[in-house]
């Protein structure tokens, strides 16, 4: 095999690689629906990250797993029982 020939088939065989663990992530997030703030905490793989969450006072991790489901600040803020600052409206 030329070296080019070679080049190209570890540059394909790279992106192909890359494509497989792309659709396994993207299946695994799919499938792993976060409902409670028990599932926000299961899903954190960072170390680091996990223990500072664990610090965090309850509401802050409901306004964090309120936002990954997709809801705005203006949703969020009753739901936790905070009043929207004016400052945020305008």
């Amino acid at each position: 095999m030329s070296f080019f020939r070679t080049v190209i088939y570890l540059l394909i065989w790279s992106e192909f690689n890359l494509y497989i663990a792309y659709r396994e992530m993207a299946e695994r997030e799919k499938n792993t629906e976060l409902k409670t703030v028990a599932d926000l905490l299961d899903e954190i793989e960072y170390e680091t990250l996990y223990r500072a969450l664990l610090t965090a006072d309850r509401r802050t991790l409901q306004i964090i797993l309120l936002k990954i489901q997709g809801y705005s600040t203006k949703e969020i803020a009753p739901l936790v029982g905070l009043q929207q600052e004016l400052s945020m409206q305008g």
